[in-house]
């Protein structure tokens, strides 16, 4: 498992979202964010409808599979 903010690094974020980081996206949605239990509990629906309004994506999971991809890309590259 990799940390959210390794996978949606910096460069991730600038590249594909109106945020610089993905602490800052957290801070800035509509969600009273702390805990990873926070996070978890947020309605899927209303979420992907954050990341379509403030990301290159049509979803979460749309996202997650791009940093996902580039993440494991550099890895490979790097071994």
């Amino acid at each position: 498992n990799v940390p959210l903010p390794d996978l949606l690094n910096p460069e991730f974020m600038q590249e594909f979202t109106n945020f610089k980081t993905f602490n800052e996206m957290i801070e800035k949605s509509p969600f009273d964010i702390k805990t990873q239990e926070d996070f978890r509990t947020i309605p899927d629906k209303e979420w992907d409808t954050f990341i379509v309004e403030n990301t290159k994506f049509k979803d979460w999971k749309s996202m997650l599979g791009k940093a996902g991809a580039q993440y494991f890309g550099r890895k490979i590259v790097n071994c």
